[in-house]
C-alpha cells in the first residue's frame, strides 16, 4: 500500500479523474482474497474474491482479464500441490468454483446490458483483438509475440506514448521500484524453492495474465504497452517489489533489533529514495509532458469571457477553427454554453466575413498563430482592426492571436 501511494504508475492515472483506478483497485482486492483463500482454505475468502471480481467488472473494461487471471493463478498453485489427489484439494477446487460463480449475481444488471447491446459492450475489446475497426497488419502470432515482449519490458525499458495517463515513452517504474521488483522476483523464487510454498506463484501468474489486455492489441499494436490497460498487473508488481523490504523487516526482528528503530529506518530510506524520485516524475516530468501536448481551451474561453464582460453582450466573439487546434465544444463547456455557436471553420471565414461586417458592435476573433490566410482575410475586412499575441501559460507552445475590431 505504501508503494502504491508513491509509485507514479499508480498515482498519475488516479489523478486523471477517469475510471482507470478501478482496474488495479479491484484486481488487488480479488487477488488478495484468492491468496488468502489458498492460505486459509476457507470458503468465505473465495466468496469475497468472487464478490470483488463481480464489482470490478463494472469498472474499466480490461478488468475482464481477471476472469482468466484468477483461474490461472489458482490452477497453478492447485496443480503444484497435486490438489486432484487429495480430498482437501477437491474441496478447495469446489470452493474456488463457488467463489467464481459468486460474481454472477453481482453482475446480472451488466450481463443484461451485454445481452441487449453486445456491440456496445464488446466493441472496445473486439476492435483491438480483431478486424472490427481495421485490418490486422501482419501475422497475428508475430504481433502478439512482439506485444508480449514489449509488455514484459515496460517495467524497466519500454513505455507508453499516451501522455494523458503516463510519462510518455518512459518505463512504468522508477529505477528504485524497478530494482525492488527484480529483487522481489528473485526473492519469490527462493521462497518457493526453499519453503516449498507455491502460493507466491499465484501472484506472479495473475500479474502476467493481466498484461494480456495490453498485449492482445493486435489491430493497434503501437498502443502497447498501455499504462492503463496493463494496470491489472500493478497489484502483483507492487506486492513483489514490497517483498525485499518486508523480508528485511522480518530478518531485523529475528536479530532482536528494536522494531520501532527498524521501521523508522525503513521509513527514512523510503522517504529519501522513493518519494523525491516519484515527486519529480509526477509533478515535474509528467506535468511538463502533459502541458506541452494538451491544448488549453480554457485560455481561449477566458479571452472570450473577458470580451463578453467588456462589451456587456454575449455576441461578437468568434473562434476560427484550425486543424488540430482547440475543440470548439471545449470552449463552449468552459463558457457554460455547450451549444456555443460562434465557431468558424478556417476555409469558411472569407465567406462569412461579409455577414459579420453588417453586425454592429466590436468583435473578437481567435486565430491560430500559423493561420496566415485567416489573419490576412481579417486584416483586409477590418483595416482598423489590430492583433495581439497571447502567449501560452505555463509551458512552451503556440499561443493565441486575438484579432480585435472596434464598433462598426
Amino acid at each position: 500500500m505504501t508503494l502504491g501511494a508513491v509509485a507514479s504508475w499508480a498515482v498519475i492515472p488516479a489523478r486523471v479523474g477517469l475510471r482507470y483506478p478501478f482496474l488495479p483497485t479491484f484486481a488487488a482486492w480479488s487477488l488478495a482474497f484468492l491468496v488468502r483463500g489458498l492460505r486459509s482454505g476457507r470458503r468465505s475468502d473465495f466468496l469475497w474474491m468472487g464478490f470483488f471480481l463481480g464489482v470490478g467488472l463494472y469498472g474499466y473494461s480490461p478488468f475482464r482479464g481477471m476472469l482468466a487471471a484468477l483461474p490461472a493463478a489458482f490452477l497453478l498453485v492447485w496443480a503444484l500441490k497435486r490438489g486432484w489427489q487429495t480430498a482437501e484439494g477437491h474441496r478447495l477446487f469446489g470452493d474456488f468454483l463457488v467463489g467464481m460463480l459468486t460474481a454472477l449475481p453481482v453482475t446480472v444488471p451488466m450481463l443484461r446490458f451485454a445481452v441487449d447491446n453486445p456491440t456496445v459492450f464488446f466493441g472496445r475489446v473486439f476492435t483491438r483483438v480483431s478486424t472490427w475497426e481495421k485490418p490486422i497488419e501482419g501475422n497475428p502470432v508475430s504481433i502478439l509475440a512482439d506485444n508480449l515482449g514489449r509488455a514484459l519490458l515496460m517495467f524497466h525499458w519500454t513505455g507508453d506514448e499516451v501522455y494523458v495517463a503516463t510519462l510518455p515513452l518512459r518505463p512504468m517504474l522508477d529505477p528504485i521500484l524497478g530494482a525492488l521488483l527484480v529483487l522481489g522476483l528473485l526473492g519469490t523464487m527462493v521462497w518457493v524453492v526453499c519453503r516449498r510454498d507455491p502460493v507466491p506463484l499465484a501472484v506472479m501468474a495473475a500479474g502476467l495474465v493481466m498484461l494480456l489486455p495490453s498485449a492482445l492489441n493486435l489491430a493497434f499494436p503501437w498502443e502497447n504497452p498501455s499504462t492503463v490497460r496493463a494496470a491489472g498487473s500493478l497489484p502483483a508488481v507492487l506486492a513483489l517489489a514490497a517483498l525485499p523490504p518486508s523480508l528485511w523487516l522480518r530478518a531485523s526482528r529475528r536479530e532482536g533489533l528494536p522494531l520501532v528503530a527498524v521501521r523508522l529506518t525503513g521509513a527514512v530510506l523510503l522517504a529519501l529514495a522513493l518519494v523525491p524520485v516519484n515527486i519529480d516524475r509526477i509533478f515535474v516530468a509528467y506535468a511538463d509532458a502533459y502541458c506541452q501536448r494538451v491544448l488549453h481551451a480554457s485560455e481561449a474561453a477566458e479571452l472570450i469571457a473577458g470580451f463578453y464582460h467588456l462589451t456587456g453582450t454575449r455576441a461578437g466573439a468568434f473562434y476560427v477553427a484550425y486543424p488540430y487546434w482547440f475543440d470548439s465544444r471545449l470552449i463552449g463547456m468552459w463558457l457554460g454554453d455547450l451549444d456555443w455557436p460562434n465557431t468558424v471553420l478556417q476555409p469558411d471565414l472569407p465567406t462569412v466575413l461579409p455577414t459579420h461586417l453588417h453586425q454592429p458592435g466590436p468583435k473578437l476573433y481567435l486565430v491560430h498563430p500559423r493561420d496566415q490566410a485567416s489573419l490576412e482575410a481579417l486584416a483586409s475586412a477590418y483595416p482598423k482592426g489590430f492583433r495581439t499575441e497571447v502567449p501560452r501559460r505555463g509551458c512552451p507552445g503556440d499561443g493565441i492571436v486575438a484579432f480585435w475590431t472596434l464598433a462598426q
